[in-house]
């Protein structure tokens, strides 16, 4: 819905132009006053330049990257993303994962988006079965909301990689959620970039670790 939001609230300030057209301009009119609210914690789009819309003619994934799509105001409430369901809770936390890895990754990778792709992964990593498993405790909620904005804006800066170039063709033609095409790539992805990112990949093995022996240490004292 988000992505929805900030595509109306451009193209109403520029009729007669499609996702396309808008894509190969640099000046655009300015966009409507937008306030982001997710009531999803995964796309982090509450604090990107990027919107994602299906072609409901040809079905086709366009993504439109622009810095009028970056929302005025962010708004993250836990509290209206208690009634998520379950499956979907699942996905779009394997969504706000793949983009902090990818991220961290990426060839455009700085210290300041460092430090968030690898918050979120450590975030993600310490709530993410107790959120997937539990969808009222609003703590485990809270964290992975933040932990989806952290890594929003860790991509917004540094860029995606293969796995997200890939996702979005199964999403289109085969109707695979996003975040399930995320989940069923990234391995294969990690895999196939571990000889030039090992480094890199060997500092988001240790965070994810430390999370789960620390969450199996306090299910054995509860």
């Amino acid at each position: 819905m988000l992505d929805a939001a900030k595509a109306v609230a451009l193209l109403f300030t520029n009729p007669g132009q499609t996702l396309a057209d808008m894509t190969a301009q640099s000046v655009l009119r300015p966009r409507l006053p937008l306030i982001a609210v997710p009531t999803t914690a995964g796309t982090g789009s509450e604090t990107t330049n990027v919107t994602v819309i299906i072609d409901a003619v040809s079905g086709r994934k366009q993504v439109l990257a622009h810095a009028s799509l970056m929302p005025d105001v962010a708004i993250l409430d836990a509290a209206l993303t208690e009634g998520v369901p379950s499956h979907v809770t699942a996905m779009t936390g394997i969504d706000a994962l793949t983009h902090a890895v990818e991220a961290y990754s990426a060839l455009n990778a700085t210290p300041f988006t460092d430090s968030l792709a690898i918050g979120a992964i450590a975030m993600i990593a310490s709530r993410y079965r107790k959120r997937w498993g539990n969808g009222h405790d609003m703590a485990a909620r809270e964290n992975m909301l933040l932990a989806s904005c952290m890594a929003g804006m860790a991509f917004s800066s540094a860029g995606l990689g293969l796995c997200h170039a890939m996702a979005h063709q199964p999403g289109a033609t085969l109707h695979i959620p996003h975040g399930q095409a995320n989940s069923m790539l990234l391995p294969t992805v990690m895999g196939f970039n571990r000889m030039v990112c090992r480094e890199r990949f060997s500092h988001i093995g240790p965070g994810v670790t430390q999370q789960e022996s620390g969450r199996s240490r306090r299910d054995r004292r509860s």
